[in-house]
């Protein structure tokens, strides 16, 4: 049996889209020696999302009346699907093959895509195609003088911490968080009985003298806030850490009643909210009275305080379900906005990121883990046209925070993102990666100054620029290492870009913009390992374009006028 050489000209008819199969049809072959022998190939290209393929793994499997030979790796013209109109393209397939009377043929291509270079990055930008509307960066505060914030008390006072921040300290620390970082939003937690006991028997009559809003409670935070607004806070709210031990799930008229005192004390001071959430974790409470508050008393709840709320002339929204994970918030929420009637008073669909490996649910007969449940709140979220906030977690690192505000916002759709603490004392970092932004120190009575966190300067690339009312736009990279968004600003006629470079070498970035007509990005700032807001030169845009270089491990903000 002779060896004959065969070119075989084959003509490669693909459908469906570049990520799914393509399969040959037909083949001819050509013998120089013997008579034309007609050879059926079933060729298989598998395409995983590049565009250029310039090697293949092949092997072609004879099969012929007597035996059977494998030819591996024959020589394949490359195919460049860039300049290719698809569903059609032609290929040149040079193989060798022993010749029989009857020659069946199947040739397997695995085209070998071209590895991108992680320190080159195409970033393509949409202004035309929007997403959510943006409602700020913030935290929850507790006071300076609350015994938590230092883990130490006056004796025989009402919860007073021992260690005092001067006020001159206090008025820094506030700046910095609320002027500097440009936070516009607080969540206050209440410490302490504020209805100790029940006031009577009767939700409809309410005696206040039975109530205790001094301090930590009600007063001192409603007095916090006041400080807040007068830099620049538009978002607060007031998230109880539990409700009163006397209550429980099936008095929700008592909730609604005491909720209505406290909102209504709050505007007696000056503070109207424009938010108030039902409870903080109500998934995590453990106490045997309240453990695990289910969805239908906060439904229950809201749609007894709704009305309250709006006959005393409050446009009071109310947040659910603040909870402790994205799980436990996913059971209350979708319980309340099943509800119609409930559904009308109900602002934003808030939650935590606390216990993520425990965080699985089984909902529709399929168990979903904390992303998944994620995505379905973020669709709820598009349903209903309430907003998606994440309200309390922290994180070891800036680079972390940074990776997680970039995930929540672009994958998950979050309006807003809260860190743990906007200032705290720094005993709580010693049983935990840091939970404050601002980490206040002290010696036993004794005041010592604060540090700032990474997490800070971190988070400032997003809250310095990305203001309320800012829309998401598309933005897209074509490396993992390296992600970014992007946001228009009509009030302010601006646009932000913010990249995050993930990878420890520097990355030469391009960047395609359409639909956004602006000449260049004139604020430049940069976060690195070991940089904290570093002012850089402006940057030109020409034909909608530009190219710049990203320090490796660095969060980078690019802020333009809008022509």
């Amino acid at each position: 049996m002779s060896l004959l050489g065969h070119i075989l000209t084959t003509s490669l008819k693909l459908t469906g889209s570049t990520g799914g199969y393509m399969r040959f049809i037909h083949a001819t072959v050509r013998d120089n020696i013997m008579s034309r022998i007609l050879i059926l190939f079933a060729i298989v290209i598998i395409v995983s999302g590049c565009t250029t393929y310039n090697s293949y793994t092949a092997t072609t499997t004879v099969v012929t009346t007597t035996t059977s030979h494998v030819i591996p790796n024959p020589t394949i013209q490359p195919i460049d699907l860039t300049t290719t109109t698809l569903p059609s393209i032609t290929t040149t397939i040079i193989s060798t093959t022993t010749s029989t009377t009857s020659v069946s043929t199947t040739t397997t291509l695995k085209p070998t895509c071209p590895k991108p270079d992680p320190n080159q990055a195409d970033i393509s930008i949409d202004g035309c195609v929007q997403y959510q509307t943006m409602e700020g960066f913030g935290s929850t505060a507790r006071l300076f003088n609350d015994s938590h914030m230092f883990n130490n008390m006056i004796p025989g006072s009402d919860g007073e911490a021992a260690t005092i921040v001067p006020n001159a300290q206090q008025e820094k620390i506030l700046d910095m968080l609320y002027v500097d970082l440009g936070l516009t939003r607080v969540r206050t937690q209440a410490e302490g009985a504020i209805e100790p006991v029940n006031d009577n028997n009767d939700p409809k009559i309410t005696d206040l003298s039975k109530y205790n809003f001094n301090f930590r409670r009600v007063d001192g935070l409603a007095n916090h806030v006041r400080r807040l607004i007068n830099r620049g806070v538009a978002t607060y709210f007031f998230s109880p850490l539990k409700p009163e031990t006397w209550m429980n799930t099936g008095n929700p008229e008592e909730y609604a009643e005491w909720a209505m005192a406290i909102v209504k004390r709050y505007r007696e001071l000056g503070v109207e909210m424009p938010y108030y959430s039902i409870m903080n974790e109500p998934g995590l409470l453990t106490d045997t009275k309240q453990a695990n508050i289910p969805g239908t008393y906060i439904r229950d709840v809201i749609k007894l305080l709704g009305p309250k709320l709006r006959a005393e002339g409050f446009a009071t929204k109310i947040v659910i379900s603040d909870d402790v994970n994205p799980c436990e918030a996913y059971k209350r929420i979708d319980t309340v906005l099943q509800d119609e009637q409930a559904r009308q008073y109900v602002g934003a669909l808030a939650y935590h990121l606390y216990d993520y490996g425990d965080c699985k649910l089984q909902v529709g007969g399929m168990v979903k883990d904390s992303p998944g449940i994620k995505k379905l709140i973020k669709g709820m979220s598009v349903q209903y046209g309430v907003p998606v906030w994440m309200t309390e977690f922290y994180v070891p690192d800036g680079f972390q925070w940074a990776n997680l505000v970039h995930d929540l916002i672009s994958d998950y759709g979050a309006s807003a993102v809260d860190y743990m603490w906007g200032f705290f004392g720094e005993w709580d970092n010693t049983r935990s990666p840091i939970s404050s932004l601002v980490t206040l120190k002290n010696s036993g009575a004794q005041y010592l100054g604060y540090d700032i966190q990474k997490q800070y300067y971190a988070m400032g690339q997003y809250s310095r620029y990305v203001k309320p009312g800012a829309v998401r736009v598309d933005a897209q990279s074509n490396i993992a290492g390296v992600k970014v968004t992007a946001f228009k600003d009509t009030a302010n006629n601006r646009f932000i870009v913010v990249v995050i470079n993930n990878n420890t070498g520097d990355a030469s970035v391009s960047f395609k913009l359409d639909n956004i007509d602006t000449a260049a990005f004139s604020t430049v700032y940069r976060t690195s390992e070991t940089e904290n807001w570093v002012s850089l030169p402006s940057v030109a845009v020409s034909n909608s374009a530009f190219t710049t270089t990203l320090k490796g491990k660095s969060v980078n903000t690019f802020v333009g006028q809008l022509r």
